[in-house]
């Protein structure tokens, strides 16, 4: 794939790079998330002398298994993108344009020759925006009988007065733990 950014165009002007590509691009797979759908987003660069500013925003989706009852959960995250990248011949610097710097500051990369590829830069972002461990929302299981509310049959089967099951996450819980 190729996101290159020409530093002689941006001499000339701000370009923007605008993404919806398939995520199997981005290599973002591992054994704890899988990735699902398209990379979106704009990223910004802007040229003031030889730094590039980049700023924009990613958008993502994901499956992993939920820390506390082991299904897969859904995660979408939104991603800002805030980097400067300098010369790789160039001394780090902290003299940078006040004007382009958001709350936390922007990281830094380094670019060499006539081109910058930002695409570790974004599967870095996005990688780093995930949860530790991804939790289902609390309100998306029974609190009666601990199934998934998104089962469409869930409420159906219920009988008018259900005996207290216990709760698949205990079931789970018991298992792992050998008894």
């Amino acid at each position: 794939m190729n996101l290159r950014i020409d530093i002689q165009r941006l001499r000339e002007g701000d370009e923007t790079l605008v993404l919806d590509d398939a995520t199997k691009l981005f290599d973002l797979d591992d054994d704890d998330w899988h990735f699902e759908g398209r990379i979106t987003g704009e990223l910004t660069f802007h040229m003031q002398g030889e730094d590039v500013f980049a700023t924009g925003q990613l958008r993502a989706r994901a499956r992993g298994r939920c820390g506390r009852c082991l299904e897969e959960v859904p995660v979408e995250v939104t991603v800002p993108f805030d980097y400067i990248y300098q010369p790789k011949d160039q001394e780090p610097r902290s003299d940078v344009a006040i004007e382009h710097v958001t709350e936390g500051g922007p990281e830094t990369a380094y670019y060499r020759g006539d081109a910058i590829d930002p695409l570790d830069q974004i599967r870095e972002s996005i990688l780093l925006a995930l949860p530790v461990l991804p939790e289902r929302r609390a309100d998306e299981t029974c609190l009666h009988c601990g199934r998934d509310l998104t089962e469409p049959a869930h409420r159906e089967d219920w009988p008018d007065e259900a005996p207290a099951q216990e709760p698949e996450w205990k079931r789970r819980l018991r298992n792992l733990r050998g008894g």
